[in-house]
């Protein structure tokens, strides 16, 4: 026989659940535009909802089958900090990574490739970065190293958040990765970073988007369309 919920809570057990909502509060009164996208995002709120109800759920059956008030306070506690950890610490988190041109790519600029290379200026493309329900700023690079399309994040800014990746999207002002090409994760939110598009990819001929999207919610983040 199934034992039987033994008590109601007291007001202090809810603790990490009052700790997962003013975190979540927090960050909607203090990142309302991102927070306002990922909540249209059918990803998103099927993670949140499916969170939700594990967390329901394991409320009912820790009361049912845990005897210690303790150990369930401290694993509901665990879970509250985890999610917090998962969702809100990489929105506050600048990550800055400034990095020099690969030899064989010319500086935007255009000035001559550093001694010891033996790059010419490469003509390439530029745009500039928009945010997309977050604030983002710099510039965006599409140039040519021999056969490889490079892509440059130059100067660039972009407000924080978990799981981002850099994609290449064919067209223009593409706001979707579906049809486009993940290069890698995006190595910082800040500073001078160079990505390699894979063999095949000429971004400097046609019109390309480069998209940094959020994989885990599934919302853009920003994009450029050098031209």
């Amino acid at each position: 026989m199934a034992p039987k919920l033994r008590r109601v809570l007291k007001p202090w057990e809810f603790l990490p659940e009052l700790v997962v909502v003013g975190g979540l509060g927090f960050f909607l009164v203090t990142k309302t535009d991102a927070a306002l996208a990922t909540m249209t995002s059918p990803r998103a709120l099927t993670i949140m909802g499916a969170g939700l109800v594990a967390w329901v759920v394991g409320r009912f059956l820790l009361r049912m089958w845990l005897r210690s008030i303790m150990i369930q306070f401290g694993l509901f506690a665990l879970a509250g900090l985890g999610a917090l950890a998962v969702i809100l610490v990489p929105a506050y988190r600048v990550t800055t990574v400034i990095e020099a041109p690969p030899p064989a790519v010319a500086p935007v600029t255009g000035a001559p490739a550093a001694a010891g290379t033996t790059a010419a200026p490469v003509a390439g493309r530029t745009g500039t970065f928009k945010g997309i329900d977050h604030r983002a700023s710099g510039t965006v690079t599409f140039s040519k190293n021999g056969a490889t399309s490079v892509i440059g994040l130059i100067d660039f800014e972009i407000e924080p958040g978990p799981d981002y990746k850099v994609y290449v999207v064919p067209g223009s002002d593409q706001r979707k990765a579906a049809g486009g090409t993940r290069i890698e994760a995006l190595r910082g939110n800040k500073g001078t970073q160079y990505y390699e598009a894979p063999a095949g990819i000429d971004l400097t001929s046609g019109e390309w988007t480069l998209l940094i999207w959020c994989e885990i919610f599934g919302v853009p983040i920003a994009n450029a369309t050098p031209s």
